[in-house]
């Protein structure tokens, strides 16, 4: 992430830091990766990392944890409920390899 989008969340977030979970170690994060199946965008991972999970405007950002503000919703359980799809940039499903999306 850009330095400059980083330093305005810090400052975001020491003003209202109800907004903000809090840092998570990395190993946690590779557990979330396994646990999902995908290996993180770089920006996110570090979002991650740094913040754990927020709320960025209207913008609930899911991480390994929430912000007191978002409820008790995390990376794992939200790609893993049967009634949302993860959709990642790629466009394939998870748990799906992008040469069965193609097929009819």
């Amino acid at each position: 992430m850009k330095a400059s989008t980083l330093q305005r969340l810090d400052d975001l977030f020491a003003r209202m830091p109800v907004l903000v979970a809090g840092p998570v170690p990395d190993s946690d994060i590779d557990v979330a990766e396994r646990l999902v199946g995908r290996e993180f965008d770089p920006d996110y991972r570090c979002f991650v990392g740094r913040y754990g999970g927020a709320m960025v405007g209207s913008l609930p950002i899911v991480g390994h944890r929430s912000a007191e503000v978002m409820g008790d919703e995390s990376v794992v359980n939200v790609t893993s409920s049967p009634d949302r799809k993860f959709v990642p940039r790629d466009g394939a499903e998870l748990g799906k390899r992008a040469s069965s999306r193609t097929r009819g």
